[in-house]
C-alpha cells in the first residue's frame, strides 16, 4: 500500500504544479467531455468578442454589477483562433513607456469545465474556482489559486517599471486526507507575460523543483478586444508549451487571454498529456473569468 500511495502522490503532485505552470502567463484556470466521449459538450463560453471600442478597463468605484452571460455571443475556436463570423478587433497597443498594473487586490472567481484523467479514471473539474491576490510588498503580489479541494498554488510576481516576472511556486497538494507542500524556484524571473505585451513578442522560462524541472516557451501570438463587465477590454493571446522532465515527464499546450488594464486573465485553456508513477494523465481545461471586479 506505500508503494501505492508513492504513485499516487507523485501523480496528483506533478498533476498540480504542471497545472499550476500553465497559469504562469497570466494565471487564470470548459471544453470538458467524459474519456472516449465524440465531442465536447456545452460549458461556459470566454467573454464576448466585439466589434468596435477601445479598450477600457473596469471603472475602480464602480459599484455593484451584474456579470456577464455565462455564454458568449461569439465563441473562440480551441486554440485561441479567431472565429470564422468575421474579423476580431484588436486590441489597443500598450505604450512601452507604461509600467504593468498589478491587479486590484481580492478574490476574484472564475468559471470552469472540462476533466482530468490519470491511468483509467476520469474526473470532471469543479464549476467555479478562485484566485486570491494579495500584495505582500510594494512591488509583489501573492496569487492564490484554488482550483479544487486538493490543489492549491500560490506564485509570487514581482512587478517592476519594466517588467512582471514570476519568483516562485508553492504547491499544496491533498492527498489521502494529508496535505504535501512543495516549491518551485525560478532562478530568472519569468515574464508574465513579456512587457511591453506586443504581438510576436517570445518569453522562455526554468524552473527548478521537487523530483523534475519544468521549462516553458511562449508567444503573444494575436490581440483582440473582448466585453467583460459590460465594457470593452483588450487581450492579448498568449500561446504556450510546458515541459518537464525528471518524475513526471509531460507536455502542455496553453493559451491565455492576458489583459493589460485588468491584471489576470480573461480566458485559459489547458490541454496536457504525460506520465508520471508509471502511469498516463492528462488534462483538458478552461476557464472564464467572471469579474474583473474581485470580491
Amino acid at each position: 500500500m506505500r508503494f501505492v500511495r508513492t504513485d499516487r502522490w507523485r501523480w496528483r503532485a506533478g498533476l498540480a504544479v504542471v497545472t499550476a505552470l500553465a497559469c504562469l502567463a497570466a494565471c487564470g484556470s470548459g471544453t470538458g467531455h467524459p474519456r472516449g466521449a465524440s465531442g465536447p459538450s456545452a460549458a461556459p463560453g470566454p467573454p464576448s468578442e466585439v466589434a468596435g471600442a477601445p479598450s477600457a478597463a473596469a471603472p475602480e468605484n464602480a459599484g455593484p454589477q451584474t456579470t456577464q452571460a455565462r455564454t458568449a455571443t461569439t465563441r473562440v475556436q480551441a486554440g485561441g483562433r479567431s472565429p470564422s463570423s468575421g474579423p476580431v478587433p484588436t486590441a489597443a497597443p500598450v505604450s512601452p513607456q507604461a509600467s504593468p498594473k498589478p491587479p486590484r487586490t481580492g478574490t476574484y472567481t472564475y468559471w470552469q469545465s472540462g476533466h482530468t484523467h490519470f491511468a483509467t479514471t476520469d474526473n470532471q473539474v469543479p464549476s467555479e474556482g478562485t484566485m486570491a491576490v494579495t500584495a505582500t510588498a510594494p512591488d509583489t503580489q501573492r496569487w492564490h489559486r484554488v482550483l479544487d479541494e486538493n490543489n492549491e498554488i500560490d506564485t509570487t510576481l514581482r512587478f517592476e517599471p519594466n517588467r512582471v516576472g514570476v519568483l516562485q511556486i508553492v504547491f499544496r497538494v491533498r492527498i489521502g486526507g494529508q496535505k504535501t507542500t512543495f516549491t518551485c524556484n525560478f532562478p530568472d524571473p519569468m515574464p508574465a507575460p513579456p512587457w511591453p505585451p506586443t504581438v510576436g513578442a517570445t518569453f522562455t522560462g526554468h524552473a527548478e523543483c521537487s523530483g523534475f524541472t519544468t521549462d516553458v516557451s511562449g508567444k503573444i501570438e494575436s490581440s483582440r478586444t473582448v466585453t467583460l463587465d459590460g465594457s470593452n477590454v483588450g487581450v492579448f493571446v498568449v500561446h504556450a508549451t510546458i515541459v518537464t522532465h525528471g518524475q513526471v515527464e509531460s507536455t502542455m499546450d496553453e493559451v491565455d487571454w492576458f489583459a493589460p488594464a485588468v491584471g489576470v486573465p480573461t480566458h485559459t485553456e489547458i490541454h496536457q498529456n504525460g506520465t508520471a508513477a508509471g502511469f498516463p494523465f492528462g488534462a483538458d481545461v478552461t476557464s472564464d473569468l467572471k469579474s474583473a471586479r474581485p470580491s
